[in-house]
């Protein structure tokens, strides 16, 4: 890719969307022979043949939800640390359940190698790692398509009046203890040595042992 921020749409639309020869040829393209994947339910470690392991990954997928429509909503390039960050959305079915369609958001950080010894002036980057990243609550929706977000937001929202409930019953016990934290770093500066007090101390005793 000479501009990933914009190139990589098309990289993605290859892989979920296009078929087995599209797929093949965006991996030959724009990952490297050892590239890694990880995702929530899959891990690929890089190695000299990765390539066809993560295709095979991405075949699993189609078959199991053919359909996938994706959207991408973001892209950021960290040119210091070569890494791509796409934020995208991707609507998919399962076939064996009727009438269901799940949008799922996710964040995808892309590692990148950079290759300048072709043109120095136009780089060619490379994925060497693409990690995809969910919420719990889109995640769910590949286990329990229907209600696993219902339930994990639920489940949120009940620890957070947990929390809430909590602090407001031991809030005497916290304010106690936060004051008594507070005093201890009050006492723990340190002492600033008076070097001229000294010295001067010093040659008062001197005088006393001329005398």
């Amino acid at each position: 890719m000479e501009n990933p921020e914009t190139e990589i749409e098309t990289v993605i639309e290859m892989l979920t969307e296009g078929d087995e020869h599209q797929q093949a040829t965006a991996l030959d393209q724009y990952f490297t022979e050892d590239a890694a994947f990880i995702h929530p339910f899959y891990r690929v470690r890089g190695h000299p043949e990765s390539r066809e392991s993560i295709q095979k990954v991405y075949q699993w997928c189609q078959l199991i939800y053919p359909n996938v429509a994706v959207e991408i909503h973001s892209t950021a390039l960290d040119e210091e640390h070569l890494k791509l960050y796409v934020t995208m959305s991707h609507t998919f079915a399962f076939w064996f359940l009727l009438f269901h369609s799940g949008p799922v958001v996710l964040t995808t950080v892309l590692n990148l190698q950079k290759d300048s010894l072709k043109d120095p002036n136009k780089p060619l980057y490379y994925i060497t790692q693409q990690e995809d990243f969910y919420q719990t609550s889109e995640f769910v929706k590949f286990v329990v398509p229907r209600f696993g977000d219902l339930f994990v937001i639920s489940a949120q929202l009940l620890a957070t009046w947990f929390c809430m409930a909590t602090v407001c019953v031991c809030w005497p016990f916290i304010r106690t203890t936060s004051g008594v934290n507070s005093k201890v770093k009050g006492q723990g500066g340190t002492a600033v040595v008076d070097d001229d007090n000294d010295n001067d101390d010093d040659d008062d005793d001197a005088k006393l042992l001329d005398n």
